[in-house]
């Protein structure tokens, strides 16, 4: 007898379970409450933290806790579970399941078909009888087994990945397959031997004992799942003028739940305070698909950084931007609105132009901005139309309307005479027929 339970305790006690069920039957989900409180509550198993990361794929963590004396140690276990609705099936061909490799257990890499020795084995499995499968076989010795403290956070036993396959949209909510004494085992070490009423029961030490023996001693089972999804987080949406009618926009973002990909709108806005609500943004300028470089990433806490160069038509309107993103889940499909800015493609060319000093005594600063990039003439001349100074000649100048102003310096001569002169800056658009030169005209006074 004692060469047989030696061989059983490595395995996760189906045998002496069904003979369990077979003597007194078993709890279903309604009475689970009420056998807690008549009977020694040993532990809780806990489904805790599942979320999904992307559309198919789900995180899921089980976690052990200790609410009795009886025992310390934790010995191996078998845990089988389905998905909260009902209606859906495991299978094979839809997903697989793996083991992340997060566990609180010391994980033992047996070499070929051995028992783990010092340490546990986590495997996994999708079973073809439609569960979730998770199998835990523990060490040989009690004092290498995991010590579960008696307290609110016990032990992580594992974190598992769900990933579907073929197009299949993974739920986000799991359960334990009922019934719980039938298809769950868990098993502590003994350290000890001990005789386990109300039978004559004789256990060596080191053997493995089931935790639930539907007698004196009960398991919890509790779901602790999240119904409630992760944020998609948006870092920023930054919409900017380059110049000759160019458009950059760029967005990041730091996390994307269920984002298959992004749509970027565009509209016109020739009333400025029209509200951006408002805007008829009819024209898609780049969607996933078919763009790859648009696909989200679909993760939580897992974002990128976008990026698109538009080029406009018009001068002289606002065009608006709107950034969508649209969001599968299993029972839902939508665009879902994420951000939107405006901006004016101006009709000038020079938005400003300034002396300083002004006047002068031997030199001044000529400050200019511009609305666009241009190619720029400007010179110095005294009042009669006379050229004084060429400052520069056909030159290419960028847009520069919010950032540091272009700066010429002009000297006055040893022989220039003091009066009244003026700076002549001449600006014409690049590729861009629709607007005429610009110009700015400014007076400065030469006092020696």
């Amino acid at each position: 007898m004692k060469n047989i339970f030696k061989h059983i305790d490595k395995l996760p006690f189906f045998g002496l379970l069904i003979v369990a069920m077979l003597m007194i039957g078993s709890p279903d989900a309604s009475a689970q409450k009420k056998e807690a409180t008549e009977r020694d509550t040993t532990a809780s198993l806990i489904i805790e933290g599942a979320h999904l990361e992307s559309a198919d794929e789900l995180i899921f963590r089980l976690r052990l806790l200790r609410h009795s004396d009886q025992w310390s140690a934790y010995a191996n276990g078998t845990y089988q579970l389905v998905f909260a609705d009902q209606d859906i099936n495991v299978n094979l061909d839809s997903m697989n399941i793996e083991f992340t490799g997060v566990s609180d257990l010391h994980i033992y890499t047996p070499v070929g078909n051995e028992m783990p020795v010092d340490g546990y084995e986590i495997m996994t499995g999708i079973n073809p009888n439609h569960r979730i499968s998770i199998m835990v076989v523990g060490p040989e010795a009690y004092e290498d087994a995991k010590y579960v403290p008696r307290n609110d956070t016990g032990i992580v036993i594992g974190e598992f990945r769900l990933k579907g396959k073929n197009g299949f949209l993974m739920p986000d909510r799991l359960r334990w397959l009922e019934p719980y004494s039938f298809f769950q085992a868990c098993a502590y070490k003994l350290a000890e031997d001990s005789i386990v009423p109300p039978g004559i029961v004789w256990y060596e030490k080191d053997d493995n004992v089931e935790l639930m023996d539907s007698l004196n001693h009960f398991v919890f089972f509790k779901d602790n799942s999240s119904n409630d999804e992760e944020k998609f987080i948006l870092d920023f949406f930054r919409v900017e003028y380059e110049g000759q009618k160019i458009v950059d926009i760029t967005w990041k973002t730091s996390s994307e739940p269920f984002n298959a990909g992004f749509t970027l709108l565009r509209g016109m806005r020739f009333d400025p305070l029209q509200l951006k609500e408002d805007i008829d943004y009819k024209d898609t300028i780049v969607s996933y698909p078919p763009n790859i470089d648009f696909k989200g990433t679909g993760a939580v806490g897992k974002g990128g950084l976008y990026y698109w160069r538009d080029s406009v038509d018009y001068r002289g309107v606002d065009y608006c931007y709107k950034l969508n993103y649209r969001k599968v889940k299993r029972d839902e499909e939508a665009d879902i609105y994420l951000a939107s800015e405006c901006l004016a493609v101006p009709n000038a060319v020079i938005y400003a132009a300034n002396a300083t000093p002004n006047p002068f005594a031997e030199k001044t600063e000529i400050r200019f901005w511009l609305e666009d990039d241009c190619m720029v003439d400007a010179f110095v001349r005294d009042l009669t139309g006379r050229e004084i100074e060429r400052l520069c000649t056909n030159t290419h100048y960028k847009y520069n309307m919010k950032q540091a102003p272009h700066v010429f310096e002009f000297r006055a001569a040893d022989l220039a005479a003091n009066g009244l002169y003026e700076v002549v800056i001449l600006a014409e658009p690049i590729n861009d027929t629709s607007v005429t030169k610009s110009s700015a005209v400014m007076k400065i006074q030469l006092l020696r």
